[in-house]
C-alpha cells in the first residue's frame, strides 16, 4: 500500500513539474498572429463512422478546408468563417447545415480548435509522457444553448506546442478524433493603421 502511495505521489510531482513549465498564456502568444496550414485525418464515431483526410488552410477571409480522401468526396471544399460554414463543389456553393455545437464536425473541428488555442483558457492541462516524446494535454469544456456539453482533449507537442491529436466529445460520447499529419505556421500580414494626427 505504501509503495502505491509513493508511486502516486511521485507521479503527481512529475506531472506538476511539467505543468509549471507550460502556461496556457503561451498558446495565445504562439498562435494569435499566425495562419495555419495543415493536413489532418479525422475519424467520426458514434452513430456514423467515417474517415476523412482534409487539407486545412487559414487565410485572411477564413479557413479553407478541402477533402483529400476518400475519393468518393474528394474535391469538396468548405469555407469556415465568422458567419458559419459554406460548402462548395465545382461551381456550386451552399451554406452547410452545421449542428448547434460548432467545432464538432470534420470540417470545422480544426478551425474551432485553433480558435480555442488563441482565445480560450483550458479548463485543465498537464504533461503526458510518451515512449517517443512528451505532450501537453489540454481540456476545453463548452456548454451549448441546447444543453449539450462539449469537451475537447487536445495533445500538443511539448516543445513546439503544435497540435498532435484531438478527441472531441458531446455529452460524454466520443464524436470524432483527429490526427494532425502536417502542420505549419506563417505570420499574418500586419494590419495597416492610420498615422497619428
Amino acid at each position: 500500500m505504501r509503495r502505491l502511495f509513493l508511486f502516486a505521489a511521485g507521479m503527481i510531482l512529475l506531472a506538476g513539474c511539467g505543468a509549471r513549465q507550460f502556461q496556457p498564456e503561451m498558446l495565445s502568444a504562439r498562435y494569435e498572429n499566425t495562419l495555419v496550414g495543415a493536413v489532418i485525418s479525422v475519424t467520426t464515431h458514434g452513430g456514423y463512422y467515417a474517415e476523412y483526410r482534409l487539407s486545412v488552410q487559414e487565410q485572411e477571409d477564413g479557413t479553407h478546408v478541402a477533402v483529400l480522401a476518400p475519393q468518393s468526396v474528394e474535391g469538396i471544399e468548405a469555407l469556415c468563417g465568422g458567419d458559419g460554414v459554406s460548402i462548395s463543389y465545382a461551381d456550386v456553393s451552399l451554406d452547410a447545415m452545421t449542428p448547434e455545437a460548432p467545432g464538432f464536425t470534420p470540417v470545422d473541428a480544426l478551425p474551432q480548435l485553433l480558435r480555442d488555442l488563441r482565445e480560450s483558457y483550458p479548463a485543465n492541462w498537464g504533461r503526458q509522457r510518451g515512449s517517443e516524446e512528451d505532450a501537453i494535454v489540454l481540456q476545453y469544456f463548452r456548454d451549448f444553448p441546447d444543453g449539450t456539453q462539449g469537451m475537447k482533449k487536445v495533445l500538443l507537442h511539448a516543445d513546439t506546442l503544435t497540435p498532435v491529436s484531438a478527441e472531441l466529445y458531446l455529452d460524454g460520447q466520443l464524436i470524432l478524433t483527429a490526427e494532425i499529419e502536417e502542420f505549419s505556421l506563417t505570420a499574418r500580414k500586419p494590419v495597416a493603421t492610420a498615422p497619428d494626427p
